[in-house]
C-alpha cells in the first residue's frame, strides 16, 4: 500500500535528451569518445594516409625491348623495426615502349603511421649505336659505294636478334629523299597484335651511298651513261 504510483518517477525528468551524452560532435580524431568501452574503442579513428608514390626509371636496351627479358630490381625499405632489402622482379614483354609503367603496391618505406608508398618503374629506352625506333618500326643506316649500287651488289647487316640480313642494293627505293629498303615484319614486336593480325612492325634500311671523286672525263662518261637510260 502506498507504492502503487511511485510518485516522481513517471517522466524521469532530465533523461529526455540524455545531457552529457550529446557532446560527441566536438571530439578530436585523436581522442576516444568511448573511453574504455571494449570493442568500440577505435570506431572514430581516421584511416591512415597513403605515402606519396615513389618513381624510378627502368633503362632498357632495344635488344631487351625486342626480345623481352626479366629485370630484378633491389630496393631497401625502412620499417618501424629497421630496414629490409627486397628484390622486385619485372617481366619485360617484347614490344614494350618508353613510358610503359610497372607499379608495385605498398613496396615503399613503412613508417608505421602511413600506408606504405607504391613504387613505380617507368621504361626508358637506351640510345642504340645502329638502330633507331620509330613507333613499331626499326630504322637501320648502312653505307654502300656507288659501284655497289650500280653493280647490284649486296651488303650484310646484323639484326637486333643477331641474325644476318642480306640487303640487295638493287631493291633500293627513294622515300622522303632517302634511299630505303623495307623488310616487312622485321621491326619491333607488337605488345598487342594489330587488327589485321600483324605481330611486328617493319625494318627500314637506309642506305647512304658514298659518291667517289671523279675526274671530269669520268664524270662526263657517267652522265652520258645515265642520259642513255632516260
Amino acid at each position: 500500500p502506498g507504492m502503487g504510483g511511485m510518485p516522481g518517477m513517471g517522466g524521469m525528468p532530465g533523461m529526455g535528451g540524455m545531457p552529457g551524452m550529446g557532446g560527441f560532435e566536438n571530439y578530436s580524431s585523436d581522442e576516444d569518445p568511448f573511453g574504455g568501452m571494449g570493442g568500440l574503442g577505435g570506431a572514430g579513428r581516421a584511416p591512415k594516409r597513403k605515402a606519396p608514390l615513389v618513381k624510378r626509371e627502368l633503362p632498357l636496351s632495344l635488344e631487351e625491348l625486342y626480345a623481352g627479358c626479366t629485370k630484378k630490381m633491389r630496393v631497401t625499405r625502412r620499417t618501424p623495426t629497421g630496414s629490409e632489402a627486397k628484390v622486385l622482379e619485372i617481366n619485360v614483354r617484347p614490344g614494350w615502349k618508353a613510358g610503359t609503367k610497372v607499379t608495385f603496391p605498398e613496396a615503399g618505406d613503412d613508417d608505421g603511421r602511413t600506408v606504405p608508398a607504391d613504387i613505380q618503374f617507368e621504361v626508358a629506352e637506351k640510345k642504340h649505336p645502329r638502330f633507331a625506333r620509330e613507333g613499331n618500326d626499326l630504322v637501320l643506316r648502312t653505307r654502300a659505294t656507288l659501284k655497289d649500287v650500280l653493280s647490284n651488289q649486296g651488303v650484310t647487316v646484323s639484326h637486333l636478334d643477331g641474325q644476318p640480313l642480306r640487303v640487295a642494293l638493287g631493291d633500293v627505293r627513294c622515300e622522303d629523299g632517302r634511299q630505303v629498303i623495307t623488310f616487312a615484319g622485321r621491326g619491333m614486336p607488337l605488345s598487342k597484335p594489330g587488327p589485321s593480325g600483324k605481330t611486328h612492325g617493319d625494318l627500314r634500311v637506309v642506305v647512304d651511298v658514298s659518291i667517289p671523286r671523279l675526274a671530269p672525263q669520268q664524270r662526263d662518261a657517267v652522265i652520258a651513261a645515265l642520259d642513255a637510260q632516260l
